[in-house]
């Protein structure tokens, strides 16, 4: 593994919420997004889970 392939990748705010990693990648990158009702967060090829 090299160092891409271990990081979520950027914190930047989409519509009004703050995304840290590639959510907009079309194979389904990994993903942490940052919102009132908890995390929601995203691995490569699975789905969402929330967490309050």
């Amino acid at each position: 593994m090299n160092e891409t392939t271990n990081s979520l990748g950027p914190l930047e705010r989409v519509d009004g919420r703050w995304i840290l990693g590639d959510i907009g990648r079309p194979d389904g990158g990994a993903w942490v997004k940052f919102s009132t009702e908890g995390l929601h967060a995203q691995a490569r090829g699975s789905g969402e889970d929330v967490i309050p």
